[in-house]
C-alpha cells in the first residue's frame, strides 16, 4: 500500500514538472519576442511615430522613450516569469526523483534505524525548498546587478 501511494505522488510531481517545463518554453518565447522588439524599436519606432504624431519633436521623443521603456519592462517581466517556471520545474523534478527512489532505499535494508533515516531524508527532500539557481531566496541572494547598481558603477569605469 505504501508503494502505491508513494508512486502516485511521484507521478503528481512529474506531471507538475512537465507543466512547468511547457509553461517555461512559452515564457522564454515571449521573452525573446519582447527582447527583439526592445532592441529593434529604436530603429523602426521613429518612423512609425512620425507618421502618427507628425513633426512635434518633444512629443515624438517622449513617446519613443515610453514605448521603449514598456518593451524593456515587458522583456524583464517575461524573463522573471520564465525563471520562476524553471525554478518550479526543478523543484518538482527533485521531489519526483526523491519519491521514485524511496522504495529502492527502503527495500535495500532490514534495519529499522536505517529505514527510519531513509524516511527522514526522503521527507526532508520532499518538503524542504532547495535552491535551484533560478530565483533568489533569503538564504541565497541573487548575484544579478540591478539597474540602479549598474548606473552607480558607470562613473567608476
Amino acid at each position: 500500500m505504501k508503494e502505491a501511494s508513494v508512486s502516485i505522488h511521484a507521478k503528481n510531481f512529474k506531471g507538475e514538472a512537465d507543466n512547468r517545463k511547457s509553461a517555461a518554453k512559452w515564457w522564454l518565447g515571449a521573452t525573446i519576442v519582447f527582447a527583439v522588439a526592445s532592441f529593434t524599436s529604436p530603429f523602426y519606432l521613429p518612423f512609425l511615430l512620425h507618421f502618427v504624431i507628425g513633426d512635434c519633436d518633444l512629443q515624438l521623443l517622449s513617446s519613443k522613450i515610453v514605448a521603449i521603456a514598456i518593451l524593456i519592462s515587458a522583456t524583464l517581466w517575461c524573463g522573471r516569469v520564465y525563471k520562476a517556471n524553471k525554478h518550479q520545474e526543478t523543484l518538482s523534478r527533485h521531489k519526483e526523483i526523491a519519491l521514485s527512489t524511496f522504495k529502492t532505499f527502503v527495500d535495500g535494508t532490514e534495519d529499522p534505524a536505517i529505514k527510519n533515516a531513509v524516511l527522514m531524508e526522503a521527507t526532508r527532500a520532499i518538503f524542504a525548498t532547495p535552491t535551484s539557481g533560478y530565483v533568489a531566496t533569503p538564504d541565497h541572494p541573487s548575484n544579478e546587478m540591478t539597474i540602479l547598481e549598474m548606473v552607480k558603477n558607470i562613473p567608476k569605469s
